[in-house]
């Protein structure tokens, strides 16, 4: 808080001579001395204990203005930051339309030699792709509907659906896939050309879990779109799969390929 302090001082006045000027001048300083007082706050003092708290109160609403800006620049930048991703990934989602799950059998039919072939196009996943950081490319959980399979012969597809993969039992309506490593990947990328890799996780069918190691080609269309093909050669067995005999057969191979054929894109 400020005040005013004013100071008493007494003026003598010249009352005949030298001697009586000097006396009263030592009479007014002794009096000044020992009898000054402090003015009463004036008119404008109390003017002067807002003003010191609106010094206060706009430093603080400065401060409050610079943070509320700050935030609302942060807030403005957060949601270019989050579609690019924090560290430039961009984000593809297998589009089910352009994609493919296929399996492939051979087998003796009726004296000749048939290949079988399964066909889906429920397939769901995504993978994360820096066109930056190749190597730092990952693959989420990939996920085939495998009761939508389908061959060229209605009978056929019915006892795939349900003898071979008994799909209308709990828990194998799904086919899933989950990458733990992937090998081979290039340290840079060109859009239209392909490159190839592969790619090893945990394949489940029928309840049943293998590792299974994938050959992948992958081809880049544009910077938020790519295709790709993979395949995997296993014995049913090892999944405990069993295919049914029937007459018309005359044996089947131990061994099924898999392929999937995938476009995935950027929904931004």
């Amino acid at each position: 808080m400020l005040f005013k302090t004013n100071h008493v001082r007494s003026t003598g006045r010249f009352w005949g001579s030298l001697i009586v000027l000097t006396a009263a001048l030592f009479l007014i300083v002794a009096c000044s001395g020992g009898g000054a007082t402090t003015a009463a706050p004036t008119a404008d003092a109390p003017a002067a204990e807002p003003t010191a708290a609106s010094a206060e109160e706009s430093a603080s609403d400065a401060g409050t203005d610079s943070a509320a800006a700050a935030a609302d620049e942060s807030a403005d930048a957060a949601p270019a930051e989050e579609a690019s991703g924090a560290d430039g990934a961009l984000v593809l989602a297998i589009v089910p339309e352009e994609s493919q799950a296929r399996f492939y059998i051979d087998e003796v039919l009726m004296g000749a030699d048939k290949t079988v072939e399964g066909v889906t196009s429920l397939v769901e996943g995504e993978l994360s792709v820096d066109p930056a950081n190749p190597g730092a490319t990952q693959v989420g959980t990939i996920t085939i509907d495998a009761s939508d399979f389908t061959t060229d012969d209605n009978r056929r597809t019915r006892s795939v659906r349900e003898r071979v993969l008994k799909t209308n039992q709990a828990g194998n309506q799904y086919i899933t896939f989950v990458p733990t490593a992937i090998d081979g990947l290039p340290e840079s990328v060109t859009v239209g050309e392909s490159f190839d890799f592969t790619i090893t996780g945990d394949l489940t069918i029928a309840g049943v879990t293998r590792p299974v190691t994938f050959a992948m080609s992958v081809t880049p269309e544009s910077e938020t779109r790519i295709t790709g093909l993979g395949s995997a050669t296993v014995a049913y067995a090892d999944f405990d799969v069993a295919v049914p005999r029937v007459p018309m057969v005359a044996g089947v191979v131990d061994d099924v390929l898999l392929e999937i054929e995938f476009t995935a894109a950027s929904g931004g």
